[in-house]
C-alpha cells in the first residue's frame, strides 16, 4: 500500500509541475458572450488594446527634468513586445496640430533635439492650448506628465507589470510616479492573493494541526491525520496539473479547501478508532471495525460534497467552473487517500508494544469526547423540549433572511480589493481625483455607410454623447474624432473654440489637409479605415461597479433617445468584462443554489431511500446558505467572485454534518421503539457527535486563516464559511431533534428535567 501511494505520489508531483497561471479576463467568459463578441470587434476594427497610464509628477511637467524623463520613458516602452507598434502618447510623442498660412502644421512638441529653456516654454505654450494635448498628456494644473502606452490585448499581465516597473523605477527618486491600468490592477491582486496563499495554505494546516492534538491529544494520531491531509492536496493540485487546469485568482484557495475537508474525513476515522480501540484485542481489528462502521457514511458524504462543488459549473465565469470541478474532483481524491492510506499510517505510528492487548484510548481524548457527548445531548434535549419554539424561531431567521436578500448589493470596488495604503490603490485614487479617472468605457460608433463620419449629422451624434457622458457623475473628459476635426477647426478658422464642420465637404477638406501634413495613421485608435466607425474613449473616475452600471446604462439610455440617424452604438473595454461577469454571478449564484440543493436532496432521498430524511438532511444547510447572504446583506459584504462560491463550498461540508447525524439517527431508530426520538437522538449524539463538533472546530478555525489575508474579499470569503459552518453545525443538533421531536410530538415523551438529568450521567 505505502509503495503504491509512493508512486501516486510522485505521478501528481509531476502534475504539479504543469499546472500553469492564467490571468487574462477576457477568458473568464464564454466565447459567445456579447461583450467578448464586442471586444473582438473593436479589436478587428482599431487593433486589440489595453491601456496603460503612466504619471509623472513634479512640480512642473514643462521643466527641463520633467521633460526628459518622459522622452526616455517614452522611447524605453519602443519595441516591447506588448507594446502595440509605437502607440505610445506622451508630450514627447503626441501630435501637435497648428495652423499655418498655408494649412496645417503637424508634428511632435518635442523631438530628438536638444532641450531648452526656449524649447520647454514653447512646449508649454502649444500644449496648454491645445484641447487634444491638455489634459491628457499633461494635467490641467501642469504638474502631471502623463505617458499612455497601449497593449496588445491578451498580453501577459505578469510582465506588462514587470516591465512597467522595471523601466520606471529610476525616477521615482526624482519624480512621484503613477501608474495605472486594468492589467497592473489584475495582476497586483493577483499577486497579492497569490502571496496571501503561500502563508495562509502553512497557516491553516498548523490550526488544523493544533484543534487535532486539543482533540485526539495524541501526536501520533494527529501525524497521520495531517500527512494524509497533505497528501490529499498533493494528489488535488497535480490532478488539476494533468487535467490542464491553469491556477487563478479564485483557485488559490483549493489548496485550504482540500485541507479542511480532508482533515475532516480524517476525524471522522480516527475519532471512531478511538471509539473501538478499549473494545477490541488489537489496533488491526479497532480499525477493521472503524472504517465499518465510518466508510459508508464517509462516502456518502463525500458524493454529496463533490456534488456541491461541481455544482458551481452553472456559473458562466470560467475560473469559478473550474473551481467547482477541481474542488469535487478533490474531494473525492482527499476520501480516497483517507480511507486507504490514514489506516496503514495509524498502524504504522503505533508502538508495536501496543498493537496487540485491549487498550483504552489517550486519557485527553476520552475527555474531550465525553464533554461533547454531554453538552451536544444537553443542547438536542433542550431543543426537543420545545420543538415549536424551537422551529418558531428558524421560522424567524428564514423570514429575516428573505427580507434581508432585498438589501444585498452586487458588484465590487476592485480598487478595495487592495489593502489600504497598497501603492495602486493610491495611484487609482490620485487618478480619479485629480487626472480625470483610472478606468474607460470605449463606445463604438458607427455610420450607415462609408466616409459617415465626414457628415455633420453623424458628428453632431458623436458629440452629443460625449457631452452627455461629460455630464454624468464620475466621468472624466472624453476623446473622440469629433475632438480631432474640432481641433483642425480651430487652427484653419484661427478660433479659441472649434466647432463640427458645417458640411460634408468641409469635414473631408479637414482631414485632406491633415493627410498632406501628416499620416491619417495618426488617429488610427480614434477613426477606422473607411471613415465609417469612431470610437470613444470615456474615462471614469471610479472604481466602484455600482457607478459603472449607472453610468452604463444612462449612456445607453440617451443613444437610443438621440434622433434618428440610422447610427449604431455598441460599448466595449475592460470595464464591461468586470460587469459582465457580475452579470453571470448572479444568475449563476440563483442557479447554483437551487441546483445544488436539488440534486443533494435527491442524492439524500435515494441514500437514506426516504424523501422525510432528505428534507431533515438539505433544510438545515439551505437555511444556513440563506442566513449567509443575509449576514451579508446586512455587513454590507456584497456579491461578487469571491463570495459567489460559498454556497458550492459550504453546502457540500455543511450537509456532511447532518448526513452523519442522520445516519446514526437511522441506525439507532431500528432498535428503539418508534417514536423514541430522545433515545434514538442521544445515541445517534453519541456515535457522530464528538466527530462532527470536531470537524467543525477544524473547518472554522482552518478558514480563520484567511481573516490574516490583507485583501478584504478573503477575509470576507473566511467569516462567512465559518459563520456558516458554525449555523450548519448548530441546526444539526437543534433543528434537526427538533423537527424530528415535532413530528412525534403527540407520543409520550421524557420531559425536559428528567432528560437532562439523565444526560448528566454521561
Amino acid at each position: 500500500m505505502l509503495l503504491s501511494h509512493a508512486v501516486l505520489l510522485i505521478v501528481m508531483a509531476i502534475g504539479i509541475s504543469k499546472l500553469s497561471l492564467r490571468n487574462n479576463d477576457d477568458a473568464d467568459l464564454p466565447a459567445d458572450d456579447p461583450i467578448v463578441q464586442t471586444n473582438d470587434r473593436f479589436e478587428a476594427i482599431f487593433g486589440s488594446k489595453d491601456r496603460v497610464l503612466v504619471s509623472l509628477e513634479s512640480d512642473d511637467a514643462f521643466s527641463l527634468p520633467s521633460l526628459t524623463a518622459t522622452r526616455e520613458i517614452a522611447n524605453a516602452f519602443v519595441g516591447l513586445p506588448w507594446v502595440v507598434g509605437n502607440e505610445i502618447k506622451s508630450l514627447a510623442t503626441i501630435k501637435n496640430i497648428e495652423g499655418t498660412d498655408e494649412g496645417l502644421e503637424v508634428g511632435t512638441l518635442y523631438g530628438a533635439e536638444a532641450l531648452t529653456p526656449e524649447v520647454a516654454a514653447a512646449v508649454r505654450h502649444h500644449a496648454t492650448s491645445n484641447p487634444l494635448i491638455d489634459g491628457f498628456a499633461v494635467s490641467e494644473d501642469g504638474k502631471a506628465s502623463l505617458i499612455l502606452i497601449n497593449v496588445v490585448r491578451g498580453s501577459n499581465q505578469a510582465e506588462v507589470f514587470e516591465d512597467t516597473y522595471r523601466i520606471l523605477e529610476p525616477y521615482r527618486s526624482a519624480f512621484k510616479v503613477r501608474i495605472i491600468g486594468d492589467l497592473i490592477l489584475s495582476e497586483a491582486i493577483d499577486r497579492g492573493i497569490q502571496t496571501d496563499a503561500l502563508v495562509l495554505f502553512p497557516l491553516a494546516v498548523v490550526i488544523q494541526l493544533i484543534v487535532l492534538f486539543l482533540v485526539f491529544r495524541n501526536t501520533r494520531l494527529v501525524l497521520a491525520s495531517v500527512v494524509t491531509t497533505i497528501i490529499g492536496i498533493v494528489w488535488t493540485m497535480g490532478l488539476q496539473g494533468w487535467m490542464g487546469y491553469p491556477i487563478t485568482v479564485v483557485t488559490t484557495s483549493i489548496p485550504i479547501l482540500i485541507a479542511i475537508t480532508a482533515g475532516s474525513y480524517a476525524i471522522y476515522v480516527v475519532q471512531t478508532l478511538l471509539e473501538e480501540r478499549p473494545n477490541q484485542a488489537s489496533t488491526v481489528i479497532a480499525l477493521a471495525e472503524a472504517m465499518a462502521k465510518v466508510a459508508f457514511p464517509l462516502v456518502i458524504a463525500c458524493l454529496t460534497s463533490a456534488v456541491g462543488a461541481i455544482s458551481l459549473l452553472v456559473f458562466k465565469v470560467t475560473a469559478i467552473a473550474e473551481l467547482g470541478v477541481v474542488t469535487g474532483i478533490g474531494t473525492i481524491a482527499a476520501l480516497i487517500v483517507v480511507v486507504t492510506l490514514l489506516p496503514t499510517l495509524l498502524r504504522g505510528f503505533e508502538p508495536a508494544a501496543g498493537r496487540a492487548g485491549l487498550r483504552s484510548s489517550p486519557a485527553g481524548a476520552q475527555a474531550v469526547t465525553q464533554w461533547s457527548q454531554r453538552q451536544l445531548t444537553r443542547m438536542a434535549a433542550l431543543s426537543m423540549a420545545r420543538p415549536s419554539l424551537t422551529l418558531a424561531g428558524y421560522a424567524a431567521v428564514l423570514i429575516f433572511s428573505l427580507v434581508a436578500l432585498g438589501w444585498l448589493r452586487t458588484g465590487a470596488n476592485f480598487a478595495d480589493y487592495l489593502p489600504d495604503g497598497h501603492p495602486i490603490k493610491t495611484d487609482m485614487a490620485y487618478f480619479d481625483a485629480r487626472l480625470g479617472g483610472s478606468r474607460y468605457f470605449d463606445l463604438l460608433i458607427e455610420a450607415p455607410e462609408q466616409d459617415g463620419v465626414q457628415d455633420p449629422r453623424f458628428l453632431q451624434r458623436v458629440e452629443a454623447i460625449q457631452n452627455y457622458a461629460e455630464s454624468l457623475p464620475n466621468v472624466g473628459k472624453t476623446m473622440s474624432f469629433v475632438d480631432v476635426l474640432k481641433r483642425i477647426d480651430a487652427v484653419i478658422q484661427n478660433r479659441t473654440d472649434g466647432q463640427i464642420p458645417e458640411s460634408f465637404d468641409q469635414a473631408a477638406q479637414y482631414l485632406l489637409l491633415y493627410s498632406i501634413s501628416s499620416s491619417p495613421e495618426d488617429f488610427s485608435d480614434l477613426v477606422d479605415y473607411d471613415n465609417r466607425r469612431v470610437k470613444v474613449y470615456i474615462p471614469v473616475k471610479t472604481s466602484e461597479q455600482e457607478a459603472h452600471v449607472a453610468i452604463y446604462e444612462q449612456l445607453k439610455t440617451f443613444a437610443a433617445g438621440l434622433p434618428n440617424h440610422e447610427i449604431h452604438v455598441e460599448y466595449g473595454g475592460n470595464l464591461l468584462v468586470w460587469l459582465a461577469q457580475m452579470d453571470y454571478i448572479i444568475v449563476g449564484k440563483i442557479q447554483n443554489i437551487i441546483s445544488s440543493v436539488v440534486m443533494i436532496f435527491l442524492l439524500c432521498a435515494i441514500f437514506f431511500r426516504s424523501w422525510r430524511y432528505a428534507l431533515l438532511a438539505t433544510i438545515p444547510i439551505s437555511l444556513a446558505i440563506l442566513a449567509t447572504f443575509a449576514l451579508m446583506a446586512v455587513f454590507g459584504i456584497r456579491l461578487e467572485v469571491s463570495t459567489a462560491v460559498i454556497t458550492g463550498i459550504t453546502i457540500g461540508i455543511g450537509i456532511d454534518f447532518a448526513y452523519h447525524f442522520l445516519y446514526h439517527y437511522r441506525s439507532a431508530e431500528a432498535h428503539h421503539p418508534t417514536g423514541a426520538v430522545h433515545s434514538a437522538v442521544k445515541e445517534a449524539i453519541h456515535n457522530s457527535g464528538p466527530a462532527i463538533l470536531f470537524t467543525i472546530a477544524v473547518t472554522v478555525f482552518g478558514f480563520a486563516a484567511f481573516l490574516f489575508s490583507t485583501f478584504t474579499p478573503i477575509q470576507n470569503f473566511g467569516y462567512l464559511v465559518g459563520i456558516n459552518m458554525l449555523f450548519s453545525g448548530l441546526a444539526t443538533f437543534t433543528m434537526i431533534p427538533a423537527m424530528l421531536a415535532w413530528r412525534f410530538r403527540h407520543r409520550a415523551q421524557p420531559t425536559l428535567t428528567t432528560q437532562v438529568a439523565a444526560d448528566a450521567g454521561y
